[in-house]
């Protein structure tokens, strides 16, 4: 998710300011740019075949046709998902060579009208349009008729069954954005201790098992991440990234703390989360141990999804001299707002910050207005860049 936040943002920041030809030529350029980063493709020839094909589902079976598993492979790999074993290897594909799939794809029930398969994917399209148009409202905002109570129904069709013979996604899918939409109104509500969290994940309602999910870990399950509780909490005025220590050493080794070890624990939400001297965190470590906490509790290997089996809490010692070193947080004092690619960059040479742990820390201080964050048109080629490091991870 949060790469289309990622995208839609910067989007709805160039819609206020271009229009026409201007912003079409800036949309076209960034899509391009995310092609062939994304994709590996070396040049604009190698990828046409690719863009000619996508083009043709999109005028055949509408634009969301390519979330469906068995479309979004073929758009990958056309020599081996689309021409298979009549095309030599040796040959660079043209667009001729797609003639016959072109002709299949009118004939095919996606492109007929009232079809089961055509509705199905309008009803998706619906809802996800429905889903992303309201994530774009400011914070706290509701749109109008999308209460708690009536969300749950929204750009959904009693008449329609998601059952498809094009495979179980379009019915999670749809199943999963319905339920996320009254998370919209009430994200704030969630966490260890509220009336979601008491639910079970076994319920036949999908959406209070949900509840259930996010409740349990909201910093690493809610989607919404503006709303979560362990950002909510530095982003307070005594936190790292608030007005007292936004612009300090002490800020940014908390910061790192919280991103590189703390994040997605119970740590992260109950314990002291600013580090003003260098034996803060390691005897805070000291004491929970006393305390009979165990090592989840301050610290999940594997709280971004893939297990790194080094991290540890003593990474902290290294993260509180780098943060004190004026070599590596010149930025923190700059008089004009820190370049975002820059300090992304810096940030992975710290021991276990990936690209996705510094992008999220870069995020936050973007958040606190620390760093000049990457925009649409102004910088195309790095943010598609950022999109191919991150590897849509969160989406």
């Amino acid at each position: 998710m949060d790469w289309a936040l990622f995208l839609s943002s910067s989007v709805s920041s160039v819609c206020a300011s271009s229009s026409g030809a201007h912003l079409e030529q800036i949309l076209l350029e960034l899509v391009s740019q995310a092609v062939q980063e994304w994709l590996g493709f070396s040049g604009k020839k190698s990828f046409q075949p690719q863009a000619w094909f996508a083009q043709q589902v999109i005028t055949c079976f509408t634009e969301y046709a390519l979330l469906l598993p068995q479309v979004w492979a073929a758009a990958c790999n056309l020599r081996l998902e689309v021409l298979t074993h009549s095309h030599s290897r040796d040959k660079s594909i043209c667009q001729s060579d797609l003639q016959s799939v072109a002709i299949a794809m009118k004939t095919h029930p996606l492109a007929m009208d009232n079809s089961q398969e055509r509705n199905m994917i309008k009803a998706m399209g619906r809802l996800i349009s429905t889903f992303l148009h309201i994530i774009l409202l400011p914070r706290n905002s509701v749109e109008p008729g999308c209460s708690p109570s009536t969300s749950k129904s929204i750009g959904a069709n009693p008449n329609l069954s998601w059952a498809s013979p094009l495979g179980g996604m379009p019915q999670r899918l749809g199943n999963m954005l319905e339920c996320m939409l009254p998370l919209l109104s009430n994200a704030s509500t969630f966490g260890p201790g509220s009336e979601a969290s008491s639910r079970s994940t076994d319920s036949g309602d999908p959406w209070l098992s949900i509840c259930a999910k996010i409740a349990k870990n909201p910093d690493k399950y809610l989607p919404f991440r503006q709303c979560v509780p362990g950002l909510t909490r530095m982003l307070a005025e005594n936190g790292p990234l608030g007005h007292h220590y936004l612009k300090t050493a002490e800020g940014l080794a908390s910061e790192l703390i919280f991103r590189g070890i703390t994040f997605g624990t119970p740590c992260s939400l109950q314990k002291n989360c600013v580090f003003k001297f260098k034996e803060d965190w390691p005897n805070m470590v000291v004491d929970m141990k006393t305390e009979g906490k165990s090592f989840a509790y301050y610290c999940d290997k594997s709280c971004y999804g893939r297990t790194i089996a080094c991290k540890d809490f003593e990474d902290g010692k290294i993260y509180w001299e780098k943060a004190h070193d004026p070599h590596f947080n010149y930025w923190l004092l700059q008089p004009k707002s820190a370049d975002f690619t820059t300090v992304f960059k810096l940030l992975q040479d710290l021991p276990n910050i990936g690209p996705l742990t510094a992008y999220l820390i870069c995020s936050d201080y973007g958040l606190a207005g620390l760093l000049s964050m990457v925009h649409l048109g102004s910088d195309t080629a790095t943010m598609a860049s950022i999109i191919r490091m991150l590897k849509a991870s969160s989406l």
